[in-house]
């Protein structure tokens, strides 16, 4: 399926995205709706590239709908570097470093991204210093992420960096379901394995194991968490010591 894209941009859901992203929401309604204008939705099918690592960097990308992954390639091998969600900013890094896109983003599933021309930021930040916080704190979080990513790879056990990607995806996407806390993501067991940095072999085998665990339940949604304290202290590398959660249930 070919990407589309199409403008002007300011339908209901862009405008809804433009106002509580932590990036442009500090930003007034009329610089807002100036972006909305100047700005195009992409729309990608499954597997389908937003951009490319090495790519220049025209453009910040807000995740509408969907979810992307973000991802290099090196040695024959897909590295998974972060899942960018709804709501959430793709390319801060590169617009700051005013150079090229430092990662694949490519879609998981269907998505749909507001490309902003960083032309557009560049004039707002010059103008509103609220937005200069607002890309500070992006930034920030995004490097939080990454590096904590990082130390979850270099753990020497399978064990830990499977679990540590679950608990970050926890973390991040989860909602408070019955028993536990749903990761609504369908993420195949593959990119599963690349997030953690591991084969799909030992992926899949964790998985199960923590199934007959009662620990983690593959649904058609994603993944519904019954133990998240388990995993948490599986990514730290301590011994369990007879850890349980109590599953907890929608109010």
């Amino acid at each position: 399926m070919a990407a589309r894209s199409r403008s002007p941009a300011a339908t209901p859901d862009v405008w809804e995205m433009l106002t509580h992203a932590p990036l442009f929401s500090r930003l007034g309604p009329q610089v807002l709706r100036t972006i909305a204008a100047s700005s195009r939705v992409r729309s990608l099918g499954p597997g389908e590239p937003l951009w490319r690592e090495g790519e220049p960097a025209t453009a910040l990308g807000l995740v509408l709908a969907g979810r992307l992954k973000l991802c290099r390639s090196r040695d024959k091998r897909e590295v998974m570097l972060d899942i960018a969600l709804p709501g959430e900013v793709l390319g801060e890094i590169a617009f700051t470093l005013g150079s090229a896109y430092s990662s694949d983003a490519v879609s998981l599933r269907m998505a749909r991204v507001l490309l902003v021309p960083v032309a557009l930021i560049d004039s707002a930040l010059e103008k509103d210093a609220r937005a200069t916080r607002a890309l500070a704190l992006e930034l920030a979080q995004q490097v939080l992420r990454l590096s904590r990513a990082v130390e979850d790879r270099a753990a020497t056990s399978v064990e830990a960096r499977v679990a540590g990607a679950l608990v970050r995806l926890a973390e991040r996407a989860g909602e408070e379901f019955d028993g536990g806390v749903l990761i609504p993501l369908k993420l195949r067991r593959s990119d599963l394995a690349a997030l953690a940095a591991t084969t799909l072999e030992s992926t899949s085998r964790k998985i199960a194991e923590w199934h007959r665990q009662g620990w983690v339940t593959p649904q058609p949604a994603g993944y519904l968490i019954r133990n998240l304290p388990a995993l948490r202290q599986l990514q730290s590398g301590d011994p369990l010591m007879g850890v349980k959660e109590r599953p907890r249930r929608r109010s």
